[in-house]
């Protein structure tokens, strides 16, 4: 009995040391702490403050009094428990901010939940004030939290180092609370702090954790504005997390068809106007994670080609092939078998990159409409194969496109063959290949839009009348120009000449060009102050010009400047070539001088030759009529 009245005695005394707290409401908290078995104000805890809160609101004091006294218990542990508090005490009296009530309110908190420095606030410890604040109706709740935020952003900036990683770990992180604090800082204005929650204890696979985390890091390190950050990266790929733990997926790199669209469908109705900017978060974080793993992640559901070193001349840098995607394929072992011969194509063999595009789309296509029949491609039988062969026919293609999609299907099966997936070949494409017809198609530029454009030629950027230029008089593709290079312009004795690199014929020519043209080009690139192997015309990115902005950018100024013509770049190449055989010039000089190969592609470019053939008929008909004539007179 001695000893339950000594434990008492303390309590009393403690508050009797509470100079504020007197009479009733000294009795009253007296009471309710000998009834919750307290012996001193040090084991309070924010359960027994929030008890204490509730047992006053139930009591029958009056409004006003319920108030007062709800806020006793804070303001004595203040007072009593502040010499075993005194570090976190003094660090929040450095950090200069007025003993506000809110800034009582916080410091009392911390001490019930035995908070002795500043870097021990973390996101639970916040959460736990949150729900605090919410159960006693406190009407300045935010308030009290920005308070918090405050006192752990100070605690932060004091103790941050530049050189300090963030590091992972199997627990909740919070992005206001990064140990960096410029980036910290800038997460203080966000209203819904929930959106910085990433809580990596949850129940899911350690690799999507740590694939979340890297991309995470990653968002952190981009230049750009607050809210793009948000909009773009944040939000969408916290929720792209918690979707992929509800449906436990283990591997953002091998994500199915089906569980993208899931992925869609339920933020449907919940984000408004923006779930097609949201959706960019599953190819942006894939694309991430393919360019920056340790080895080449093959098994990827999609490729992202910028991650493999590609001899020079493989890849055209004006159009590049971005991306090679497998998830479409609903067959996974035809869908590694795809995998594997892509590796093949792009690791061993030496096919450019758009013959390995065509050689894709045709097995995809091919492998997609085995998916509908639920066959093994490896029991493909010949008879199997006609009758995909037969739909083939019924799709309006080009006997050439027909010839070559065969091509590549059988090139994938005789792969196949190699790697001992099957025996043998189900028939010989031979026996199936079309016979392709040649056929022209006059594609000459008419004189009077070539002058058209010449006379509004100064209204073009200066950047798109050089390349028309160069397309125009030298007969280039359209790549040929976006990859010109500042050392492709040079004199040899008087004449001027132009090395152009031939991405489609995997070589280089150089070939004779107007020395107007010369002088203006090299004037162009000592203005810019080009070296010899920057791109004359460069992307944004550095690289060289897209093929897509180029003839986008020429039919929007065509079209303001009133000349109605579909502006093609090729027709270009066939207007040179045709304008060189009208004035002598030998089919073998126009080959060397396009780049082709052969002759036979050569003719296809002079729109001269329909012309002579239809003046040649119409001269025969005409005497064949001049002659009847004669005979009926």
């Amino acid at each position: 009995m001695g000893v339950q009245k000594a434990e008492t005695l303390i309590l009393w005394k403690e508050l009797d040391q509470c100079r504020n707290v007197q009479g009733r409401q000294r009795e009253i908290l007296y009471q309710y702490l000998i009834g919750r078995k307290i012996k001193t104000l040090y084991e309070v805890d924010p359960e027994i403050l929030l008890d204490y809160w509730r047992f006053i609101q139930n009591s029958h004091l009056m409004p006003g009094q319920k108030q007062v006294y709800g806020s006793v218990l804070e303001q004595c542990i203040r007072e009593i428990c502040h010499p075993r508090f005194a570090h976190v005490c003094q660090e929040i009296e450095d950090t200069g901010i007025p003993r506000d009530p809110m800034r009582k309110k916080t410091e009392a908190f911390l001490m019930a939940s035995g908070i002795c420095r500043l870097e021990e606030i973390d996101y639970p410890l916040r959460h736990q004030y949150e729900q605090y604040l919410h159960a006693i109706r406190c009407g300045h709740k935010m308030e009290a939290l920005k308070m918090l935020d405050r006192l752990k952003l100070y605690d932060i900036h004091k103790r941050y180092h530049p050189l300090r990683p963030l590091l992972f770990r199997q627990k909740i992180l919070f992005l206001l609370y990064l140990p960096n604090y410029e980036m910290a800082k800038e997460f203080y204005y966000v209203r819904n702090k929930e959106e910085l929650v990433f809580d990596f204890s949850l129940q899911a696979s350690l690799l999507l954790k740590k694939q979340i985390f890297q991309m995470l890091e990653h968002v952190l390190s981009l230049p750009c504005s607050r809210k793009n950050r948000r909009e773009l990266y944040l939000v969408p790929l916290r929720r792209l997390y918690l979707y992929c733990v509800e449906q436990k997926i283990s591997d953002l790199e091998r994500m199915e068809l089906t569980e993208i669209q899931g992925f869609k469908q339920s933020m449907e109705g919940c984000v408004g106007t923006k779930l097609s900017v949201y959706m960019q978060i599953v190819d942006s974080t894939r694309k991430f994670l393919f360019l920056n793993a340790s080895t080449i992640h093959w098994y990827a559901n999609v490729w992202y080609l910028e991650r493999f070193r590609l001899a020079e001349g493989r890849s055209n840098p004006a159009n590049p092939v971005r991306t090679f995607r497998f998830h479409r394929i609903q067959n996974r072992f035809h869908r590694k078998l795809f995998q594997e011969y892509m590796q093949y194509c792009l690791g061993i063999s030496r096919y450019s990159i758009q013959t390995i595009r065509c050689s894709y789309y045709s097995i995809y296509e091919f492998l997609q409409f085995w998916d509908l029949y639920r066959g093994d491609i490896r029991n493909l039988t010949q008879s199997e194969i006609e009758f995909f062969i037969r739909m083939l026919e019924n799709v309006e293609i080009k006997e050439e496109t027909f010839n070559r999609k065969l091509f590549h299907i059988y090139a994938f099966l005789r792969w196949m063959m190699a790697k001992e997936y099957r025996k043998e070949l189900p028939g010989y494409p031979e026996y199936y290949n079309k016979k392709v017809i040649p056929v022209h198609h006059d594609r000459m530029v008419p004189s009077k839009i070539e002058e058209e454009v010449l006379r509004n030629l100064q209204y073009f950027p200066y950047h798109l009348r050089l390349m028309y230029l160069n397309l125009a008089t030298v007969g280039l593709r359209i790549h040929e120009v976006c990859c010109l290079k500042a050392d492709a312009y040079f004199l040899r004795g008087k004449d001027a000449w132009i090395r152009v690199r031939q991405y489609k014929m995997w070589n280089e020519k150089i070939v004779p060009i107007p020395m107007a043209l010369y002088e203006i080009m090299r004037a162009y690139i000592k203005k810019n102050q080009l070296q010899p192997n920057a791109y004359i015309f460069s992307a944004r990115n550095g690289g060289p010009y897209r093929t897509g902005t180029f003839r986008k950018q020429m039919k929007e100024i065509c079209r303001k400047c009133g000349i109605f013509y579909p502006f093609q770049t090729h027709d270009y190449r066939h207007t040179v070539a045709t304008i060189f055989y009208q004035n002598g010039v030998s089919i073998q000089a126009v080959r060397d001088y396009l780049g082709h190969k052969t002759e036979d592609m050569t003719k296809q470019y002079l729109d001269i030759i329909p012309m002579q053939m239809e003046k040649k008929n119409e001269a025969y008909f005409k005497g064949r009529k001049e002659k009847h004539e004669g005979k009926n007179l």
